[in-house]
């Protein structure tokens, strides 16, 4: 009887310890950020399904806390995306780093990144919500691009050859050619 009792109290407590390690097993990855997980998925081959349709893919090179840079295939520049913009992701593994246990100190804002493209002059496309357009970044703001459009002959809704502000609560994508 005693033997019954003892294996009967081990199973009960076999059941409550994994029960308590499930439990803890989900509430640390509730705290786990999607930034998290693309910071462990560097050179990973990545697929993003944005805003509007829009598919950036290509290997994850970098990322921030707001933004993801690719190399795609086919592109000679990298692709920064705005996390945000971000519906679907396909190839990111359950991996996790976060930001404290990085080798960076404090991870790059994307205002740096872009004023980065703007010091270099690059030629970059835009992808917004209403469209691409071609140009050179000019200036960047806490929350807005100055944009020199290139006239590139495709008709776009976005003119070419001249200065425009573009908000960032509209940009897609700005791929640097």
């Amino acid at each position: 009887m005693f033997d019954d009792l003892e294996g009967r109290f081990e199973h009960m407590e076999s059941l409550e310890m994994r029960a308590l390690s499930d439990e803890l097993a989900r509430t640390e990855r509730a705290q786990v950020h999607l930034a998290d997980r693309f910071r462990a998925a560097v050179a990973r081959p990545l697929r993003l399904h944005l805003d509007g349709g829009l598919t950036v893919e290509g290997l994850l090179e970098d990322s921030g806390e707001d933004w993801v840079r690719l190399r795609p295939p086919a592109e000679p520049g990298p692709a920064i995306v705005l996390l945000d913009r971000i519906v679907l992701v396909e190839g990111l593994r359950q991996r996790a780093r976060p930001r404290s246990e990085s080798l960076a100190q404090r991870p790059r804002s994307l205002g740096a990144v872009l004023r980065g493209i703007a010091r270099d002059r690059s030629l970059v496309r835009l992808h917004t919500r209403i469209g691409s357009c071609h140009g050179r970044l000019r200036g960047v703001g806490a929350d807005a691009l100055d944009v020199r459009t290139s006239p590139t002959g495709e008709s776009t809704r976005l003119p070419g050859g001249q200065d425009i502000v573009l908000p960032l609560g509209g940009l897609l994508v700005v791929q640097v050619l």
